[in-house]
């Protein structure tokens, strides 16, 4: 006798700036209500967003603005996790046929988009322009240009 099929898992969007220098832009951009009603809609039951250095400030606009966090959605922001890969970027994956897979929405770094790939996981770079000779944006065109990723703008 075989066991039901499960429904699908909800769908999970990772946010992540990388650990060391912080992407103010985007992490506000990530706790916006509106964006939040787009995840859900689209069928997010969470969203992880990885702050780094941001953390602190973080929190708090997450904690005044919960009340706008449509039901059905987890939204949860952190400074770094030992293991980022299998604690929340692996959770992205499909975890079977019927399931639609999540979202990296990631700053440019090298690292967070070779681990995205190692994962076959849908990638959107967002370059952070404020680093020095704007060098994501670079990274970002040419993945973009070749097919890898999704490039967008923090806005």
């Amino acid at each position: 006798m075989t066991a039901p099929p499960q429904p699908p898992r909800e769908r999970h969007c990772l946010v992540t700036v990388g650990a060391t220098v912080g992407f103010a832009e985007l992490v506000r951009h990530a706790l916006e209500p509106a964006f939040w009603a787009f995840l859900r809609a689209e069928g997010f039951g969470a969203l992880r967003v990885q702050c780094g250095p941001d953390a602190g400030w973080a929190r708090a606009r997450l904690a005044e603005r919960r009340g706008g966090v449509p039901p059905g959605l987890d939204v949860d922001v952190f400074d770094v996790k030992s293991d980022l890969v299998r604690d929340e970027m692996a959770l992205c994956r499909a975890a079977h046929p019927r399931q639609r897979p999540g979202v990296v929405i990631s700053h440019a770094g090298t690292g967070t988009i070779l681990d995205a790939w190692k994962l076959g996981v849908p990638l959107i770079v967002v370059p952070n322009t404020q680093l020095l000779d704007d060098h994501q944006t670079q990274m970002a065109k040419h993945l973009a240009k070749e097919g890898y990723a999704t490039m967008a703008s923090p806005t």
